[in-house]
C-alpha cells in the first residue's frame, strides 16, 4: 500500500466538502422555491375565487367586466399568471380578453395566436346566462426559468465560495504543512551529509513529534556510527598489523589487501576490482579453481609455491571462505622457505634416526644370516677336506640353506636401499603388497619376538598410484610408532602385542567424501594399520601431525614422522585418517588411488534401523547414504523388540553393548539380521559379540553386502 500525499488528501477532502455543500444548497433552494410556488398557488386560489365572485355570481351587474379588470389590477397576482379569457355564451356577444403587459392589465380584442400556443391554458366550463367558460393563461416556461435561474445563482455562489475556500485552504496548507514538509525534507537531506545535525522545532505538532523521535534516533545512530567507525579502524589496524600478505577477493577479483600485501606485490588502489592475474597468475589460477569447483571446505591450502619468478623462496597459500559471503575468499601468503629447509634437514635426520633405530635389528639379522652362511660353509669345507663321501641329499640341504641365507640378506639389503634412497617422488603404479612386505621386513628386525605382525587382504598384487619408496617410508613410520606404542610408550622393556595390516579395495561411493572432504567419489584402496598399544589421548590427536610435535623422548623420536606420513599421502593424492582409544589401541587408515577403478559390488536398496548413541552422523552423511540408496532410520534407544516390516536389518551402536547384550540382540546377531557398528573393530572389543558381527564406521557397501 502506497502512502498518500498530503496535497491529495486535502484535495479529496475539499472535493467531498464541496459536493456536500452543493447538495445542501440545492436542497435549501428547492424548499425555498417550493415555498414561493405554494404561496403563489394560494394567491391563485384567491384570484380564482375573486373571478368567480366578480363574473359568475354577480350576474345582474352591467359593469361586471370593468369590475373584473379593476380586480385584476388591484389584486396581487403571480407573475406567471398572464391572461384571462371569458368566453361568451351566445354568438351575439364577443369574448372578453384581459392580458397583463408587465405589471398592468388591459383588455384586448383577442388573444394573440402565439400566446395561445406558448401559454399553458386552463379551461373551465361554467353555468351562466352570459358566459359559457373561462380560460386562464399561464407562462409555460416560468417554472423552468425560475428553477434554472435559482440553480445558476446557487452554483455561482458555490463556485465563488469554493474558490475562496480553496485559496484559504491552500494558503493554510502551504503555510503550515507544505512549508514544514519542505523544511523537514531539507533538514533530513542536511542530516544525510552531517550526522551530527539535528532537526529544529516545527509549528505543526505532528511534525514536532516526528522531529523529536528522529533526533532521538539520530543520537543513537551517531553513537552506533562512532562505535562502528572505531571497530572499523581497529579491524583495519589489525588487518595491517598482520605481517603476512593478506588479500580479500570475490572469486578471483581483488577487493582489498593489507600493507604487507601492498609491499609484497607492489599493489595500488587501482588494482582493486581487477582480476588477481593482473599481479599474480598463480594465485589467480588457484582462486578460479576453488570457485569453479564450488568447494564446500572452509579452507584450501596450496603448499610450497614460488610466487615470484626471480625469487627462490617458497610460500604456502591459504584460501579461506568468508562466512556469510558467497564466493568470497581470504588469501593468506605465508613464507615457508626456512621451514621447508628445516623440514628437509629434519627429514634427513629422521631417516638417519630411523636407520639408526632399525640398525640394531638389521645387524642382528645379518649376523644370524652370516652365521648360517659361515657355519654351512665350514661344514662343507670340512667334508671336502676330510675326503668324506658327501651324500647328494645332504649337499642339497646345505646348498638350499646357503641360498636361503643369501636371499634373506639380499632382500634385507634391498629394503635398506629403498629406505635410504633420496630422490624425487615418482607417481606411477606399484604393488602395495610389495611395499608392505618391504616395510615389514625392516620392522620385524626391530620389533622383537613379542610383537606379532598380521597381514590381511587380497593375496594377488594390489596396484596403486604413487611412489613405492615414499609409501614404504610411510608404512615403516607407522609400524615403528606401533612398536613404540607396544613397548617404550607402554613402559615395557620389550614390545609385546599385535600389529595388523589390512588392505581393502573400495568402490566409488559418496559416503567417503561426506566423511572426509579431501576424498572424491572415486575408487580407493584402503590400508588399515592397527595396534593394541597404549592409544593416543583425545587432546593431542589433532597435534600429532604437526611438524616436530612428539610425546616421546629426544632419544626416541624427532616428532617429524607423522608429519611426513601426512605430507607423503597428500603428495600421492591420497589421504589419512586416525582413530584411537586410550588403553585400547590406534588405527591409521591410508587411502591410495588405485591404478584401475574398483568394480562396485552387487547392490540393492537397503532400509536399515540404526540405534545410535555416540557415533557422529551428520546431515551430509545422511544425504550421502540416501544417494547410495541406503535409508537410515535413526533411534536413540535400543528397543526391546523389532518389527522387521519394511526393514532389511538392524544396526546397533557398540556403546549399547558395553555390558552383556540383551537376549533379543544376541538372537538377531546369530541370525545375521543385526550388526554392531563401531569406529574400529580391530581395536575395540565388544563383550559377547564376535568379530563377524561387527563393521566399522563409516559402514560402506563393501561392509554391508557381506551382511545384508
Amino acid at each position: 500500500m502506497h502512502p498518500f500525499k498530503i496535497s491529495k488528501i486535502f484535495t479529496i477532502v475539499l472535493l467531498i466538502w464541496a459536493i456536500l455543500f452543493v447538495a445542501l444548497a440545492v436542497t435549501v433552494q428547492f424548499f425555498v422555491l417550493r415555498g414561493r410556488l405554494q404561496q403563489e398557488f394560494e394567491d391563485y386560489k384567491s384570484i380564482t375565487l375573486g373571478l368567480t365572485e366578480k363574473v359568475f355570481l354577480d350576474v345582474q351587474d352591467p359593469n361586471q367586466l370593468k369590475n373584473l379588470l379593476s380586480f385584476l389590477q388591484t389584486v396581487k397576482t403571480p407573475r406567471w399568471f398572464i391572461g384571462v379569457r371569458v368566453i361568451s355564451g351566445s354568438s351575439d356577444q364577443d369574448d372578453v380578453n384581459f392580458l397583463r403587459l408587465g405589471d398592468e392589465w388591459k383588455q384586448h380584442a383577442e388573444v394573440p395566436s402565439g400566446l395561445q400556443k406558448e401559454a399553458l391554458v386552463l379551461r373551465r366550463e361554467v353555468s351562466h346566462p352570459l358566459w359559457s367558460a373561462i380560460e386562464l393563461f399561464f407562462a409555460n416556461d416560468e417554472l423552468t426559468n425560475r428553477a434554472t435561474s435559482a440553480l445558476v445563482s446557487t452554483l455561482s455562489y458555490l463556485v465563488l465560495f469554493a474558490g475562496a475556500s480553496a485559496l484559504v485552504g491552500y494558503y493554510v496548507l502551504k503555510r503550515n504543512v507544505v512549508r514544514s514538509l519542505k523544511s523537514l525534507k531539507t533538514d533530513m537531506t542536511r542530516f544525510g551529509n552531517d550526522v551530527r545535525y539535528r532537526l529544529p522545532r516545527y509549528p505543526v505538532q505532528e511534525f514536532e513529534e516526528v522531529a523529536q523521535e528522529f533526533n532521538a534516533m539520530a543520537d543513537k545512530l551517531y553513537k552506533s556510527q562512532e562505535d562502528v567507525q572505531f571497530l572499523t579502524n581497529l579491524s583495519q589496524e589489525v588487518f595491517n598489523f598482520i605481517d603476512q600478505p593478506l588479500l580479500i577477493t570475490e572469486g578471483n577479483i581483488l577487493i582489498t589487501y593489507n600493507l604487507a600485501a601492498e609491499t609484497f606485490f607492489g599493489l595500488s588502489r587501482v588494482d582493486c576490482s581487477r582480476p588477481v592475474d593482473h599481479f599474480n597468475q598463480t594465485i589467480d589460477k588457484l582462486l578460479r579453481k576453488a570457485a569453479s569447483e564450488h568447494v564446500h571446505r572452509s579452507s584450501v591450502i596450496e603448499r610450497r609455491v614460488k610466487l615470484k619468478a626471480t625469487s627462490n623462496r617458497l610460500y604456502d597459500i591459504h584460501l579461506t571462505k568468508v562466512k556469510g559471503k558467497s564466493n568470497f575468499f581470504a588469501v593468506q601468503i605465508i613464507d615457508v622457505t626456512e621451514m621447508d629447509r628445516a623440514e628437509k634437514v629434519q627429514k634427513v635426520q629422521s631417516q638417519a634416526e630411523m636407520l639408526a633405530l632399525v640398525a640394531g635389528g638389521v645387524v642382528h639379522d645379518l649376523n644370524n644370516i652370516l652365521s648360517g652362511l659361515t657355519g654351512t660353509t665350514s661344514i662343507l669345507k670340512y667334508l671336502i677336506e676330510s675326503n668324506s663321501v658327501i651324500e647328494s641329499s645332504a649337499l642339497k640341504d646345505k646348498i638350499a640353506l646357503l641360498e636361503a641365507c643369501s636371499s634373506r640378506a639380499v632382500h634385507l639389503s634391498q629394503s635398506l636401499l629403498h629406505l635410504s634412497t633420496r630422490r624425487d617422488i615418482e607417481y606411477k603404479a606399484f604393488d602395495l603388497n610389495q611395499a608392505i612386505l618391504n616395510a615389514l621386513t625392516i620392522a620385524q628386525s626391530n620389533a622383537g619376538t613379542g610383537v606379532v605382525f598380521q597381514q590381511e587382504g587380497p593375496p594377488s598384487p594390489v596396484y596403486v598410484m604413487g611412489d613405492i619408496a615414499r609409501t614404504e617410508q610411510i608404512i615403516l613410520n607407522l609400524l615403528i610408532n606401533s612398536i613404540h606404542a607396544l613397548g617404550v610408550m607402554a613402559g615395557k622393556e620389550a614390545a609385546e602385542g599385535l600389529i595388523r595390516l589390512k588392505v581393502q579395495r573400495l568402490s566409488p561411493q559418496g559416503i567417503l567424501p561426506a566423511m572426509f572432504p579431501e576424498l572424491k567419489k572415486e575408487s580407493y584402496v584402503r590400508l588399515r594399520v592397527t595396534d593394541n598399544g597404549v592409544g593416543i589421548p583425545n587432546e593431542i590427536q589433532k597435534l600429532i601431525f604437526e611438524p616436530f610435535f612428539t610425546t616421546k623422548s629426544r632419544e626416541t623420536g624427532s616428532g617429524l614422522g607423522l608429519s611426513l606420513v601426512l605430507s607423503g599421502m597428500i603428495l600421492q593424492k591420497g589421504w589419512l585418517n586416525l582413530f584411537s582409544k586410550p588403553g585400547l589401541g590406534t588405527c591409521f587408515d591410508l587411502y591410495f588411488v588405485p591404478q584401475d577403478a574398483v568394480a562396485p559390488p552387487s547392490r540393492k536398496p537397503l532400509k536399515l534401523m540404526f540405534c545410535n548413541q555416540t557415533i557422529p552422523i551428520t546431515e551430509d552423511l545422511l544425504a550421502a547414504y540416501q544417494e547410495e540408496n541406503i535409508e537410515l532410520d535413526l533411534y536413540e534407544d535400543l528397543p526391546d523388540s523389532v518389527s522387521w516390516d519394511g526393514y532389511d536389518g538392524l544396526l546397533i551402536d557398540s556403546s549399547f553393548l558395553l555390558e552383556e547384550p540383551s537376549p533379543f540382540v544376541s538372537g538377531y546377531l546369530s541370525e545375521r539380521k543385526a550388526i554392531v557398528v563401531c569406529q574400529c573393530p580391530e581395536i575395540m572389543k565388544i563383550p559377547g559379540v564376535s568379530a563377524a558381527h561387527v563393521i566399522s564406521f563409516p559402514f560402506l557397501w563393501e561392509d554391508l553386502v557381506q551382511v545384508f
